[in-house]
């Protein structure tokens, strides 16, 4: 269901459009609904508009109250005719702010600005790493290279890592713009649990006194599963007891790499591809630590929501992992599988206490620095310094 902007009936709250390129299950679109739904409606009204589609994102936004509208350019292409009727209500709810997100949504947003009586501020949100421009689609290199263009424009452009800041003031996006926030992680949705730890050990056949490696990450050779599962077989050959479980989107013995590389290493069943899951807190729970073996990152959710279930990480220094980690895990450099091997060897050596002890630091890290909370009241605050 979508519904069209709505005028304010709300007095003295800030009204923010935010313009983003489509409301489908994704990162972006996931760290849009957690904002909406920490910032107090009663200091900030929110519109949204999607380019794209409505999408699964459309239907958990409206359950807060804040109105959608699908424009579907894709679809049906743009004309006046068909944008009129958004335009006459955005004006009727009389916006102070335009906020977009992904890179077509900041571009929207800042033409739906211009084309506003008395041209609003904007602020654009980057929530991509871009470690090869060429490796982009086509069209998307394009896009990436118009805002570099028009980047003066915006009040602010929000980076959720410093790294991707970085990457985009190369590219020509405008320096004195960028304000890095961090993604806000949910607290009490990852959390340590004992009941959970039991219940997936027990479903997945692993038993109590196994020590669990974890990696959840999509099929993609940035996420290097090749090192991960070299350095498993290290680990494996002096310690029988780990289990190795990987998930996400591809992670399966259909793809052939995996099938390949499990066969190569001699892992046999101490390796269990699960491939993609619903539920990744029980997940997690279930793990001893949790490894990242990336060779390029932006702002690691994965590793901050281990962190959140109160696990030791062991991470390649790429993007903004080791500075997320903080002193309460373990940073190697991308590729090196004898260092990542031994990494985790360390953590398995510290014994069950000192694991414990170290995973609910890091939650505190989190719960500190990093929630959901504490991201919302640095949008709240960047608005209202804006205004």
């Amino acid at each position: 269901m979508t519904r069209t902007p709505t005028p304010s009936r709300l007095n003295g709250s800030t009204r923010v459009l935010h313009v983003i390129t489509g409301l489908d299950v994704g990162g972006a679109e996931v760290n849009l609904h957690r904002l909406l739904a920490t910032l107090d409606p009663t200091r900030f009204e929110a519109a949204v508009v999607s380019l794209t589609t409505a999408g699964v994102m459309a239907e958990k936004i409206s359950t807060l109250g804040i109105p959608v509208h699908a424009l579907r350019l894709r679809e049906c292409g743009a004309s006046l005719k068909r944008l009129q009727p958004l335009f006459q209500a955005v004006s009727a709810w009389r916006p102070q702010l335009i906020q977009g997100w992904m890179y077509d949504g900041n571009v929207g947003a800042w033409i739906l600005s211009g084309l506003m009586r008395g041209r609003l501020p904007v602020v654009w949100n980057v929530r991509h790493s871009l470690h090869r421009l060429e490796e982009e689609k086509t069209r998307t290199r394009w896009v990436i290279k118009a805002g570099a263009l028009i980047s003066r424009h915006p009040k602010k452009i929000i980076y959720n890592s410093c790294v991707s800041a970085k990457q985009h003031e190369r590219l020509g996006y405008h320096q004195r713009r960028t304000v890095v926030i961090p993604n806000g992680f949910h607290t009490g949705r990852f959390t340590p649990s004992d009941e959970r730890r039991r219940q997936v050990r027990h479903r997945l056949g692993i038993s109590e006194d196994a020590f669990v490696v974890g990696m959840v990450a999509r099929y993609h050779p940035i996420k290097d599963h090749d090192n991960f599962l070299e350095a498993a077989k290290r680990i494996r050959a002096t310690r029988s007891e780990v289990v190795f479980l990987l998930a996400g989107r591809g992670v399966t013995l259909e793809n052939a790499a995996f099938e390949k590389g499990t066969e190569v290493r001699a892992l046999g069943k101490s390796v269990r591809l699960l491939g993609e899951i619903n539920n990744v807190p029980s997940l997690m729970a279930a793990l001893d630590v949790l490894v990242s073996a990336s060779t390029g990152e932006g702002f690691p959710n994965v590793v901050g929501e281990a962190m959140a279930v109160g696990l030791p990480c062991v991470v390649t220094d790429v993007g903004d992992s080791a500075m997320l980690v903080g002193d309460y895990g373990f940073v190697v450099n991308p590729r090196d599988t004898d260092a990542l091997a031994a990494a985790v060897e360390k953590v398995i050596d510290m014994g069950r206490g000192a694991r414990v002890k170290m995973g609910l630091q890091a939650r505190n890290r989190i719960v500190n620095n990093f929630s959901l909370e504490r991201s919302g009241e640095r949008y709240a605050e960047l608005c209202q310094g804006i205004l």
